[in-house]
């Protein structure tokens, strides 16, 4: 069957992003969560020499990353 498909090809077109996508863009970067993530391959501010990710800062300010998508029903008042 695979023989009898068409090949696959893509195409990337790079384009300017409106300003309400830049603004949205943005403010997304912006957010404690992503910073964790962006961020996390630099030195701790803590001055210990360890990466931010594996040392002051493994989760987000309220504990959990991306709290509109967090479904945790658990105890644990880190989690919820």
């Amino acid at each position: 069957l695979a023989e009898q498909l068409p090949t696959k090809t893509d195409n990337i077109v790079f384009c300017e992003m409106s300003e309400f996508q830049l603004r949205a863009y943005r403010r997304l970067l912006a957010a404690p969560d992503v910073q964790l993530l962006v961020r996390g391959d630099e030195e701790c501010d803590c001055g210990s020499g360890s990466l931010r990710a594996q040392c002051c800062h493994k989760i987000a300010p309220d504990g959990v990353l991306w709290r509109q998508l967090h479904c945790c029903q658990c105890d644990d008042p880190d989690c919820n």
